[in-house]
């Protein structure tokens, strides 16, 4: 049975004809890192960095600060509140823009899958443009099983944005990775991403390789 679903994730995850569609776009690197620290059972204090490079990778062009507290409600529910604090390139200047946003988390297991469903709310503060509301939706479907000793799970996660100010979705974004253990209290996760942004009826689509490091004590 596990020989089977990793056949089925494998071919999912590499095979899925988005992987391969769309490899015209600009390749891009998402690189972040991130402490947690749990001060209750259920409860999560968390930090992170992120920096994107775009242009083929030879540009910076945003990078965002968050911190937030994260909670375990029910054993299907977990929820948290957040600040983002943006830094991104606009015609050739760095704009700034303030995003506080709450989410909720909703998990199960079928098939021996876990399957994540996060909804996710932001306001977003700019002075360059309108402030809005924009809600994300992003589904995870990870594999039961963790592979060698660096406890490898395969995922694939699919997550659409909707902006107030549009009332439309105008941004999708595939992606398909590995999460393993280094060491000890130190994870990490290694993705492909495939990214679509809708801007005056006009598609541009975007190669992301996504690596993240998380501390967690």
């Amino acid at each position: 049975m596990k020989k089977s679903i990793a056949i089925l994730c494998a071919l999912f995850m590499f095979n899925s004809p988005l992987a391969f569609a769309f490899s015209d776009g600009d390749w891009q690197i998402w690189s972040d890192q991130k402490i947690e620290v749990g001060f209750d059972k259920n409860w999560k204090i968390w930090v992170e960095e992120e920096e994107r490079f775009g242009d083929n990778v030879s540009t910076l062009f945003y990078t965002h600060t968050e911190t937030g507290i994260w909670g375990r409600l029910t054993d299907w529910l977990s929820a948290g509140v957040n600040y983002r604090h943006i830094f991104m390139k606009v015609k050739g200047k760095w704009k700034e823009e303030y995003m506080p946003n709450v989410y909720g988390t909703i998990g199960w297991d079928l098939l021996g899958l876990k399957f994540d469903d996060r909804n996710r709310f932001e306001y977003r503060i700019r002075k360059y443009a309108k402030g809005s509301l924009r809600y994300r939706n992003r589904l995870t479907i990870t594999a039961p099983f963790k592979w060698t000793s660096l406890k490898i799970q395969p995922y694939v996660s699919d997550e659409i944005f909707i902006d107030s100010q549009r009332q439309r979705l105008d941004q999708n974004r595939f992606a398909s990775g590995l999460r393993f253990r280094i060491v000890e209290h130190l994870d990490a996760d290694v993705h492909y991403m495939w990214q679509a942004i809708e801007n005056n009826d006009k598609w541009t689509l975007a190669n992301i390789i996504g690596l993240k490091v998380q501390v967690e004590f």
